[in-house]
């Protein structure tokens, strides 16, 4: 009688069991070798510009953080510019540094698995809550260029909305703590494989997954992008008629036959009207003549107090006064309108728009490469693995991190009051150091 074995046959070692047996056997010292070979070969022209990315975008939004904090009137475009500058000191806080880590140890990295997602998914938090902000700065410029009559975005409701904006990326982002860990990649050496931290194994083994999760990342991005482009395109229609309108209509003849009758009636002119329209700029970026000191904003508001007091003995004399009560109260309501609609496009006002539309434009700019490179990546694997143009490829897929060092340089190019106070600043710190060296 035959006896039966009852040993099961031995299992097939999976792909996992078999490169960490491989691994096993003293490759530590071989994989080092291979980091340093792919510093030296693709990754040194993105660690040398990562570095730079990194001085510039820490130092420039903590200066930026320090000047409209301490400089600039209260407004909903100021709040709008801090919670920016948050985000992207702490999206170069935590990004820039991964992804040196991540290129510098490009085969080992993988192997921190907890700190691959938990940086990962703090990336993309970062971006998503500035991608937020910007779109609440869109509405927030559409609403006073397009429907400068409507309610308007208060300190109070701005607070609001930018509170809600950590929760609401916290939870876009949360997908990418498992989209993200240990990924088994090839090196140059035959059967030697590293860990490097991108998208899982496990992902990238599901075709389906990988498609999904890329086609929903790529959604989201089209969508902003196409609200963004869309909101913009009828604040600049709104302002290229309002100009071409007021071009038309307001020579300079007319308005001093206007400011005649206005007076006349004992109303304020439109003259009037147009100086205090482009000096109340409490809700822009500081770009006009208002003070940005503290006590001069306060000596602002009791002058803007005054005014509407003005205003309102002067509403109830039109209404008293007999014969021209309507005309009066026509007129007044005209002014109103017409203060309304000229503060809506003061300089000051076209200024800061203009400030907010260029960090959306690079924003979108800075991710486009880095859209691109993800949508077409198995078709251009070819290309990227060449010696010659994987440094391009490495920094191309960097191509986001511009956009957390770009806001504090367009300030600097756009905003006169930004530029008046860094000046100011480092005219001070070197006036205290000098002091300083002189006493010692």
């Amino acid at each position: 009688m035959t006896a039966v074995n009852s040993t099961p046959p031995p299992l097939t070692p999976t792909r996992k069991e078999t490169i960490g047996a491989i691994q096993s056997n003293g490759s530590d010292r071989l994989l080092e070798e291979e980091n340093f070979k792919f510093i030296y070969q693709a990754a040194l022209p993105s660690i040398v510009v990562l570095s730079l990315f990194f001085l510039v975008g820490v130092i420039g939004n903590s200066l930026t953080l320090y000047v409209y904090d301490r400089r600039v009137c209260k407004g909903t475009a100021r709040l709008f510019v801090q919670t920016l500058a948050v985000f992207d000191l702490l999206h170069c806080l935590v990004a820039i540094p991964t992804e040196i880590m991540h290129l510098s140890y490009y085969y080992t990295f993988g192997d921190l698995v907890f700190a691959c997602k938990t940086l990962r998914s703090l990336s993309a938090f970062c971006i998503i809550a500035s991608g937020m902000t910007l779109m609440a700065v869109a509405i927030d410029r559409y609403k006073k260029i397009c429907t400068p009559f409507a309610t308007q975005f208060s300190l109070k409701t701005s607070k609001a909305v930018l509170a809600a904006i950590p929760a609401a990326a916290a939870l876009c982002a949360f997908p990418d703590f498992f989209l993200y860990g240990k990924q088994t990649i090839p090196t140059s050496r035959p059967n030697l494989f590293g860990s490097s931290c991108l998208i899982t194994d496990y992902i990238v083994d599901s075709n389906d997954a990988a498609v999904t999760l890329l086609a929903c990342k790529l959604l989201l991005f089209c969508t902003g992008s196409f609200v963004h482009i869309v909101l913009y395109a009828l604040i600049g229609h709104k302002i290229y008629t309002r100009t071409r309108f007021r071009k038309q209509n307001f020579s300079a003849g007319p308005r001093r036959r206007a400011d005649f009758v206005f007076t006349n009636i004992g109303l304020p002119s439109p003259s009037c009207l147009r100086k205090a329209a482009e000096n109340k700029n409490s809700d822009e970026l500081g770009e006009g003549t208002a003070a940005t000191t503290s006590s001069t904003s306060n000596a602002s508001a009791s002058n803007q107090k005054n005014r509407e007091r003005s205003w309102k003995k002067l509403s109830e004399k039109s209404v008293n006064s007999g014969a021209a009560t309507s005309f009066k109260g026509s007129s007044l309501a005209r002014s109103t309108t017409s203060l309304k609609s000229q503060k809506s496009l003061n300089p000051n006002s076209l200024r800061t728009t203009l400030i907010l539309f260029c960090i959306t434009f690079v924003y979108l700019l800075s991710f486009l490469p880095y859209a691109i490179l993800e949508s077409i990546d198995r078709p251009l694997r070819p290309i990227s693995a060449n010696t010659t143009s994987k440094p391009l490829f490495l920094l191309l897929h960097r191509s986001y991190l511009i956009n957390s060092i770009a806001n504090p340089i367009i300030y600097s190019f756009c905003s006169k009051s930004f530029r008046a106070e860094c000046y100011k600043l480092f005219r001070a710190e070197r006036y205290t150091a000098s002091s300083r060296a002189w006493r010692h």
